[in-house]
């Protein structure tokens, strides 16, 4: 999975302080990063997952978890 950063300047909530800062930073995660406020992405990124599964890997998780 590609590394998705973050820009210098954004808000978040920030734990143990009141109301949100604002980081002087970038961050670079080995993750993706998804909002409450904008659900469809997330769920594009699950789409993007399930499009991107191979049959055969598919097949044995299906095999695994039911």
């Amino acid at each position: 999975m590609m590394a998705h950063k973050r820009r210098t300047g954004s808000t978040y909530e920030w734990p143990g302080k009141k109301g949100q800062v604002t980081l002087n930073t970038e961050l670079d995660y080995k993750a993706r990063i998804f909002s409450f406020a904008d659900p469809a992405a997330f769920i594009a990124y699950l789409k993007e997952i399930d499009e991107g599964t191979d049959p055969m890997v598919r097949h044995f998780a299906e095999m695994l978890y039911r």
